[in-house]
């Protein structure tokens, strides 16, 4: 993750294997990524995360 921050949101799920696997969000700079693999996203399909509508969220509490 690029700022290394440990202010994160987790989003715990059971993947499609099965297993479960969790996503992260930094609180500090809205970046979305997978714990395991680290591979960001701006939209997932797999836990719903949608970047725009977390920044909205922000803003507006």
């Amino acid at each position: 993750m690029k700022c290394k921050s440990q202010n994160l949101i987790s989003n715990d799920f059971i993947a499609e294997d099965g297993y479960e696997d969790s996503h992260h969000t930094c609180q500090s700079c809205g970046t979305h990524f997978n714990h395991l693999d680290g591979e960001q996203f701006d939209k997932c399909n797999i836990c719903g995360f949608n970047k725009d509508k977390n920044l909205v969220k922000n803003r507006v509490s």
